[in-house]
């Protein structure tokens, strides 16, 4: 094949992916501008697009200061073996906004592949923004202490503040910033209490601006949250607290030159710590009106119902299923089952339910499936009585009633040949001579007179084999005892307890040791070699420190049964580190000789010294 065909198909199947990829056409651009601001629109498609349509920008509203500027941006990957191509088309306006109030900008369009695609219009709102955009919050000789209180705030606000019992409240928390650099250093979320919650997400990568009391903001949502209340009365989310470190601009201390002045300098960065507080907020919770129906169960929102009956044929001794599905959006996970009432032939076993919910901003959709698993043990006509699931629906604010209606079910005899007689009783077809004689060995004659038991077998209770294992239980309990009197007076001595842990404050200290090796600390190194020999010698032999020297070190390890030679090389060792630690150019010890060295004996002496 030659190079060009390879190019061709190469550059075919580009293509064919390309056109395999969704196309999407979109706008960004801020929701909120200040008045006067200057601000950028986008037009983006992730394909190479053609013949762009702009859009007719409101002229009582914006400038058009510069545009269209087109750009392009082409990203290849091969991955398996397959190859994949992004190419992002962004066309870029700059505006200027004139006037305050709300504005459209209506829909732009492109062509792609001979498809024409358009954007939504977008909305955009111009606020007189009072106090301007800042960057740092104070200005000229501000303080960190001079942080204004709208400069960085945090709120939690719900979208309804009265609802029925049930009925589902978004709570979303925001953080609110006027051009501060911020970082969140903790926070402590309400519990809910009174609640049943689902998050929607956090949302700390998604900031927008938008107007607040005529100023604009940097708004970062930090937790967006459906609350169903259980209970009715006012019930409250707690204070939400939050924890920020700021950045603030503060005029520079000291003498400032000529040049600060000349370029805008003489201001520093200060970090201020701050904790920023929202107040509770009430939710008055109503009950829900008098006269539900029977079959009402909780359920607020808005619901359909489907019911599936048994699937013929329905066969005796056989399982077969009723299946309800409940959708809609409410408060699907609190939903109770409905009620099935089958005949009394008919044995009902355990629900069964599966669930798929979406929690979206506007509350919780989705469906709930229950199926009722059932055997009927008798054939014949029967009928389901209709299957009822009550809501309480708070925009028509009534109760709603669905009903499957009656369901008839039809059951067949099985190969064995069962049937249901007319009384509702079970009698056997064709019964042969075997059944014959089963049927009569199913109850016999009870007997009179003694039974002339005997006993098999000599009862446990009472023998030797049950009198041994007493006896050892209580031996066992016996050495648990003394062993735990014992461990006690040990635990007890000071002594004892630090002999024993004297190898492990050794082990800490020889790592450490080996950290400082690893830096090239010299000093630090020694210093713990230092700590962990004479450490370990005092625990040991229990010597305290203020009569610690190297004779007395000899002393008690040659009581303790060590060798001289033994003791003598543990004190030279401690001499040689001691040495070495102030007379650095010592030749012929290293720091490794000297770790090796003080593992060794250590580990030597732990082996031969027995507490």
């Amino acid at each position: 094949m030659t190079r060009t065909a390879r190019l061709a198909i190469l550059f075919t199947l580009l293509s064919a992916v390309c056109l395999g990829q969704k196309v999407a056409f979109e706008i960004n651009a801020p929701n909120v501008v200040g008045r006067s601001e200057v601000f950028k629109v986008e037009f983006t498609v992730e394909a190479n697009g053609r013949d762009f349509s702009a859009p007719d920008f409101p002229g009582p509203g914006f400038d058009v200061i510069a545009g269209p500027t087109p750009s392009q941006g082409r990203m290849r990957a091969v991955i398996n073996g397959n190859i994949s191509q992004t190419v992002n088309t962004t066309i870029t306006y700059v505006l200027q906004s004139r006037g305050n109030g709300k504005f459209t900008i209506p829909s732009a369009s492109i062509v792609v592949d001979g498809k024409t695609y358009s954007t939504r219009p977008f909305a955009i709102e111009v606020v007189e923004n009072e106090g301007g955009d800042r960057k740092a919050s104070g200005g000229e000789g501000a303080t960190p202490t001079k942080l204004g209180r709208d400069d960085l705030f945090v709120t939690v606000t719900v979208d309804k503040s009265s609802v029925y019992k049930g009925q589902p409240i978004k709570a979303t928390f925001k953080l609110y910033s006027r051009g501060i650099p911020n970082t969140i250093e903790g926070y402590k979320f309400p519990t809910f209490n009174g609640f049943w919650s689902q998050d929607l997400g956090s949302g700390e990568a998604r900031t927008r601006k938008e107007s607040y009391r005529n100023k604009i903001y940097d708004v970062r949502i930090l937790k967006e949250t459906l609350l169903y209340p259980q209970q009715s009365g006012a019930l409250y989310i707690e204070q939400f607290d939050l924890n920020v470190l700021a950045q603030v601009m503060v005029t520079r201390r000291g003498q400032q030159s000529i040049f600060d002045n000349l370029l805008g300098g003489g201001y520093d960065i200060e970090p201020v710590h701050k904790k920023l507080t929202a107040g509770p907020v009430r939710i008055n919770v109503n009950e829900l009106p008098p006269g539900a129906p029977k079959s009402f169960a909780g359920a607020v929102g808005s619901f359909t119902m489907e019911c599936d009956p048994p699937k013929p044929p329905v066969m005796t001794n056989s399982s077969a299923s009723v299946a309800v599905k409940i959708s809609g959006t409410g408060n699907l996970p609190l939903i109770q089952l409905p009620r099935l009432d089958l005949p009394a032939s008919i044995e009902q076993y355990n629900t069964s339910t599966t669930e798929q919910l979406n929690p979206s901003s506007s509350g919780i959709s989705g469906h709930r499936r229950f199926e009722f698993p059932f055997i009927a043990r008798a054939e014949g006509e029967y009928t389901i009585p209709p299957i009822e699931f009550s809501y309480f629906s708070p925009e028509q604010m009534r109760y709603v009633t669905l009903s499957s209606g009656p369901i008839p079910m039809r059951v067949l005899p099985d190969s064995s040949g069962v049937r249901a007689d007319g009384g509702g009783g079970v009698l056997m077809n064709a019964l042969s001579k075997e059944d014959v004689k089963i049927l009569g060995e199913d109850i016999r004659f009870i007997k009179l007179g003694s039974p002339g038991l005997k006993r098999r077998g000599e009862p446990f209770f009472g023998s030797w084999p049950y009198v041994a294992t007493l006896l050892g239980l209580v031996a066992l309990f016996v050495a648990a005892l003394v062993y735990l009197r014992k461990y006690n007076r040990n635990i007890q001595n000071a002594s004892f307890v630090r002999g024993k842990r004297a190898s492990k404050v050794a082990l800490a200290r020889l790592r450490a040791a080996r950290t400082a090796m690893s830096h090239h600390d010299r000093r630090g190194f020694y210093e713990e070699i230092l700590k962990a020999l004479w450490g370990y010698a005092g625990d040991k032999l229990d010597i305290p420190v203020a009569n610690l020297t190297k004779e007395t070190l000899c002393e008690g390890l040659a009581a303790r049964g060590i060798a001289a030679a033994e003791a003598e090389r543990y004190a030279n060792l401690i001499s040689e580190c001691e040495y070495t630690r102030y007379s650095p150019d010592v030749k012929g010890h290293t720091m490794d000789d000297a770790y090796d060295d003080a593992v060794e004996i250590i580990s030597s002496l732990e082996g031969t010294i027995k507490r």
